[in-house]
């Protein structure tokens, strides 16, 4: 008998406890590549000059396989020559392609950063001494700086398609439209002149419409050409190109196919990918250890992501014996960064949340606030809410029960499900007092009549009042605030403080989904998905789940790989639903393992399997689904 797979209901709440015990977050989609294409120093603090220094040449960070090559440890850093530029000053003072540059000056360096950190306090015109190892033993040489610009036109205009890569990546660095379209044609004369590089960035500015018009399928086939004539980080994008979707059928399988001469040739990004979909299952079957390696080489080579979930592998034990001070070493480095480059939200969360409670790190709770505040600055959701809650507490920092409100009110928007509780819960203790609400909302200011609504609407620190929620939901929503119109909605959905009115209240949903607010888009797919007050739109419903479900709103991710899973007004897509429960499963979800499970005791998109059904089952029981329990007992039987 076939198992069908279960959805879960329309949510209608206002606003959305504290933070749970939790598994530790992970990053599980694929990365771009990370390309550096020139010559051009990419870094936040630049000095004060005028023209930018150069010796003309290419260089990468040190890669894990660049450090076997040299014989060198794990440990090892410096900036490695990939290309020099024909008669500029590094070719003329004989540096050579395989140079590991170790010391700019004296000063010791690790990285390509450290190394722009060194020449960009120079000037053009001045003379730079470069130290390090290449495969006959040290070297040293003296190299003038010449002006990036100067030397690269030069270069451009003789045919050499170096040169014309760099000085596209300089034209792009003004960030003016024009100059793009000026970067672009530079790409094009540089893939033309035979280099690979060239075509790489021409691909990627197709890919994201910079300088031309936007043709992601011209874009994988610039990338694939690039990838076959040597360039690693084109193997690394054309194969996420497959494992998104873009400008191609998503074919995860296929994926592969690029991403692992991309990580065999050197791109952290590609050795990242290769480990995400071995541990993912995704276009190949799962397999734990192919993933540590993976995380492995992708955190020895400069993905923070790669060391980030290296680390959850530690704190899970998962293809490892468990160890939180492995664990909390590789979210240092994911969360690190550098002076070029900012770290991985998630692994400063994950290290965060270590730091708080002292596991794997000594405790340190005013640590713990910082790397919170790091994370939740750059977007993690699950971040702010922590924060609200240490600074509700006064935990590690002075208490701040008004900015624990706002913290809560970011990670709900950002599809923190805890935010949402959180917020709610303070609303019910009238946290901050009510008199400042309406104060604020007179003034102006939307998050404010928000919460004065909700006060009025749940009858805390004032009468219970659903009509005046109602006006103060109106008033938020007008002011541009995403869950004032999604609670506004809701109003008119249960016809608690309004008429019901579906119709209005799914142009609310559209208003709050279009603000951002996931859980809005989750209650407006339902409305195209039913088809009662909207025209029947499966294709429409579909894609307000997937806009939600990369909100990280997880019913939305659960909801979608139903439709996915049924063929419910949309192509069948098992493989698709498949990656979506498991997502949700391995975050907890009990609906997404039950579901899962009904995949593999069906044996549909994936080889049928009563042993692994009953084990995805028994994960759900545990988590209270009542459904999954009987499952259990059924594929068990003899």
């Amino acid at each position: 008998m076939l198992r069908i797979a279960s959805y879960v209901c329309l949510i209608l709440s206002l606003g959305c406890s504290s933070v749970s015990p939790r598994p530790p977050e992970v990053r599980d989609t694929p990365e771009e590549a990370r390309v550096v294409m020139s010559d051009v120093p990419v870094i936040t603090t630049e000095p004060e000059v005028k023209t930018e220094p150069t010796i003309g040449a290419t260089m990468h960070d040190l890669t894990a396989q660049a450090r076997r090559d040299l014989g060198r440890s794990a440990e090892a850093g410096g900036a490695l020559v990939h290309a020099v530029l024909a008669g500029g000053p590094a070719d003329t003072a004989g540096l050579l392609v395989g140079d590991l540059i170790q010391a700019v000056d004296g000063q010791s360096i690790d990285s390509l950063c450290a190394y722009w950190g060194e020449v960009l306090t120079r000037s053009p015109g001045e003379t730079v001494t470069l130290a390090g190892q290449r495969r006959g033993g040290p070297f040293e040489v003296v190299v003038p700086l010449a002006d990036s610009f100067e030397l690269n036109t030069a270069a451009c205009d003789r045919g050499d398609g170096l040169g014309c890569l760099h000085l596209g990546v300089l034209k792009v660095l003004d960030d003016e439209e024009e100059e793009k379209a000026r970067a672009a044609k530079l790409y094009d004369r540089a893939c033309q002149a035979g280099l690979a590089e060239g075509c790489s960035a021409l691909g990627l500015a197709y890919l994201d419409g910079q300088g031309v018009p936007q043709d992601e399928a011209l874009s994988l086939t610039l990338l694939e050409r690039a990838c076959r004539d040597g360039s690693a980080s084109a193997c690394a994008s054309a194969g996420f190109q497959y494992a998104t979707g873009r400008g191609v059928p998503k074919d995860d399988a296929r994926s592969m196919d690029f991403y692992v001469p991309a990580c065999t040739g050197g791109d952290s990004s590609g050795c990242y990918n290769v480990g995400l979909m071995y541990e993912m299952g995704r276009g190949v079957p799962k397999d734990i250890n192919r993933a540590r390696e993976g995380y492995i080489e992708g955190c020895e080579g400069g993905s923070y992501l790669g060391c980030t979930n290296l680390g959850a592998l530690y704190e899970r034990g998962l293809g490892v014996p468990r160890d939180d001070e492995r664990a909390a070493h590789f979210y240092e480095l994911g969360c690190a960064g550098s002076d070029c480059e900012k770290g991985d939200p998630t692994g400063c969360h994950n290290l965060a949340i270590f730091y708080r409670s002292g596991q794997g790190v000594p405790e340190d709770k005013a640590r713990a606030v910082e790397l919170f505040e790091d994370a939740c600055f750059r977007g993690q959701a699950g971040s702010c809410t922590n924060l609200g809650t240490m600074l509700e507490a006064g935990e590690g920092v002075e208490k701040d029960a008004a900015r624990a409100v706002d913290l809560y009110r970011l990670g709900c928007q950002g599809g923190s499900e805890s935010g949402c509780s959180n917020l709610e819960a303070v609303a019910q203790s009238a946290l901050p007092p009510e008199q400042h609400y309406r104060e604020e909302c007179e003034l102006g200011d939307a998050n404010a009549c928000n919460e004065l609504g909700l006060a009025y609407f749940q009858g805390t620190a004032v009468p219970r009042d659903p009509a005046v929620a109602a006006v103060l939901f109106n008033r938020a929503c007008d002011g541009g605030h995403a869950l004032g119109c999604s609670n506004f909605g809701t109003v008119y959905d249960t016809g608690d403080g309004a008429e019901v009115d579906h119709a209005r209240a799914l142009a609310l949903y559209e208003r709050s989904c279009e603000l951002g607010l996931p859980r809005a888009c989750f209650n407006l797919a339902f409305g195209y998905a039913k088809g009662e007050f909207l025209e029947k739109d499966p294709p429409r419903a579909a894609a307000l789940l997937q806009q939600a479900c990369d909100g990280e709103y997880l019913r939305a991710c659960l909801n979608l790989g139903v439709m996915l899973d049924q063929g419910d007004g949309i192509p069948a897509d098992p493989a698709r639903a498949h990656d979506l429960y498991q997502m949700t499963c391995e975050k907890g979800d009990a609906n997404g393992c039950h579901n899962l499970g009904t995949l593999y005791e069906n044996g549909n998109g994936v080889p049928r399997s009563f042993s692994r059904a009953a084990e995805l089952y028994r994960q759900a029981c545990g988590m209270g689904h009542e459904d999954a329990c009987k499952a259990v007992v059924r594929v068990e039987e003899p």
